[in-house]
């Protein structure tokens, strides 16, 4: 299976002056016959008005993940060629600011595709290279 990956724009409004920022950084692995391939990953300021995403097209299981954030939270939305969602979670200020991660495999028609890994910080770390 050959898989293309692809970056949309982001859009990023700066936090308040008055507020320290807040960071989402993320990992995308493709699940394929019982191994995970690292395709890439992003740091973002979490802000009102944050829209950012990226996605898969080729072969095999289409995505989209899309961020749309606020002063206090970002929402994280991943779904399908067709629209679906496929999964979503929203990650407030106190996730964002703990240094905590989330991890969690997305599935489309029962078959495992793709695991994010999520974590929140104080600073941006930016992402490795999938090379």
């Amino acid at each position: 299976m050959r898989l293309t990956p692809l970056t949309l724009s982001c859009s990023w409004l700066l936090s308040s002056a008055c507020s320290n920022p807040v960071y989402l950084m993320h990992e995308e692995y493709l699940l394929e016959n019982a191994e995970e391939h690292y395709i890439g990953g992003s740091c973002q300021e979490v802000s009102d008005g944050l829209t950012s995403g990226t996605g898969v097209g080729g072969e095999g299981p289409n995505y989209a993940l899309t961020m749309v954030g606020s002063d206090d939270s970002v929402t994280v939305v991943v779904t399908g060629q067709s629209g679906d969602t496929l999964e979503e979670r929203t990650y407030d200020r106190h996730f964002l600011s703990s240094g905590d991660s989330d991890s969690f495999v997305v599935r489309h028609d029962g078959v495992e595709f793709l695991r994010l890994k999520l974590w929140g910080g104080l600073t941006c770390e930016p992402p490795r290279d999938p090379g």
